[in-house]
């Protein structure tokens, strides 16, 4: 999909189980240069759920160059092991077989409300972000960022935990180059635990996770959630200086190899539209000309 722009989004409902502005689901896909701008107000049905400003659930695809400015509610009645996952982006970065799947130069604008009742044995059921709500193995997350404000409620008595992310709920997979302006906040009951960081709310330390080269800005919350003593470029700072997000976004100036749409506009048909896979470096997708509040800046045909 590409080039698809959505305005005036208005999506209301009851038993929902995978819902976004542009589509529920992906599989096997690439989306890019498309855009979405409105509210989303939905209650999840029985069983696993996820809303995304753009896309419900990602499965083995790309998503780059996106933007979205969709304010997202939602409420989850959860039992057994449900689980439910909201993003500005995308709900849940989902990976079969553990392929490598992208989800790069993208912006979300609008704010993530979740809230849970009853319980659930899920060890994250409850997640979301600024960009994803559940980042999974096998996904990596780059050049995003996120402005609006983050947060999960669980208004249940049982030990149900929720995490709230600037940029991404919880995290397993890889995520750098990114910041977040949103603050997040996680509001749990005596019998719960409540994780909201700048950057993430939660992640697996395990070592399957990699946080790199972000940049959480958000008022409140928990910093980067666990983040702080890292050094490999994890920085929280409510009040940035100048240049002081860039330097740390940019990072080494690294050019990883995405999946990403070009487009010829004098060809035929369909404008010569192909999608191919090329290294990008970061210097050229950040605007500086901000020099405090960086911006993405990629030109439309990808090159």
């Amino acid at each position: 999909m590409t080039g698809i722009h959505l305005r005036d989004v208005e999506i209301t409902g009851t038993n929902i189980t995978s819902i976004g502005a542009l589509v529920g689901q992906v599989n096997n896909g690439t989306v890019t240069l498309c855009s979405a701008q409105g509210k989303i107000e939905v209650t999840f049905g029985s069983g696993s759920a996820c809303v995304g400003g753009l896309v419900g659930i990602a499965s083995t695809c790309s998503i780059n160059r996106c933007h979205t400015n969709v304010d997202i509610t939602a409420e989850a009645p959860l039992q057994g092991g449900d689980f439910a996952y909201a993003g500005g982006i995308v709900g849940w970065n989902h990976t079969t077989f553990y392929t490598n799947s992208t989800l790069f130069a993208c912006r979300a604008e609008g704010s993530v409300s979740l809230t849970g009742t009853g319980t659930s044995t899920h060890p994250q059921p409850l997640c979301a972000g600024g960009i994803a709500g559940h980042n999974d193995e096998g996904w990596s997350i780059r050049a995003c960022m996120a402005t609006g404000n983050v947060n999960v409620t669980y208004t249940g008595t049982d030990a149900v935990n929720a995490y709230a992310g600037g940029l991404v709920g919880y995290n397993i997979g890889f995520l750098n180059c990114s910041y977040a302006r949103g603050t997040a906040t996680a509001t749990v009951g005596s019998n719960a635990k409540g994780y909201a960081g700048a950057i993430v709310g939660g992640y697996d330390n395990s070592g399957s996770s990699t946080i790199a080269s972000c940049f959480g800005a958000g008022e409140g919350g928990a910093g980067t959630s666990g983040f702080e003593t890292a050094t490999t470029m994890i920085v929280y700072n409510k009040k940035p200086g100048q240049g002081e997000i860039v330097a740390v976004i940019i990072g080494s100036g690294q050019e990883p190899i995405i999946s990403t749409t070009l487009y010829n506009a004098t060809a035929t048909p369909a404008y010569g539209i192909s999608v191919s896979s090329r290294s990008i470096k970061m210097s050229d997708v950040w605007n500086t000309s901000d020099p405090t509040w960086p911006s993405l800046d990629m030109k439309e045909n990808g090159q």
